[in-house]
């Protein structure tokens, strides 16, 4: 089952897209808001090589930065396909 984390901040219009997104599809995640959880920002930033890029995902261990939802839908068919059981935080 695929593990689906979203790193945002209550500020970002494309975290609160995102995160629309992700319920209208059913899909169970979790949030980390950057700037209530301690050491959620500099996680984000040295995954993207030195920028503070939100929302950023990480599904199953692959890390998408502010991706276009078709990208997103993309990665969460690819974890859907391989974890039959479904997506679950």
């Amino acid at each position: 089952m695929a593990n689906i984390v979203v790193y945002t901040a209550q500020w970002c219009p494309d975290c609160r897209k995102a995160k629309r997104y992700l319920d209208g599809q059913n899909i169970t995640y979790k949030e980390i808001d950057i700037e209530e959880t301690e050491g959620a920002a500099e996680q984000i930033i040295e995954w993207s090589g030195g920028r503070r890029v939100i929302p950023t995902f990480n599904i199953d261990g692959t890390i998408l930065h502010n991706p276009p939802l078709e990208l997103l839908d993309e990665a969460l068919k690819k974890c859907d396909e391989t974890n039959p059981e479904g997506i679950t935080s």
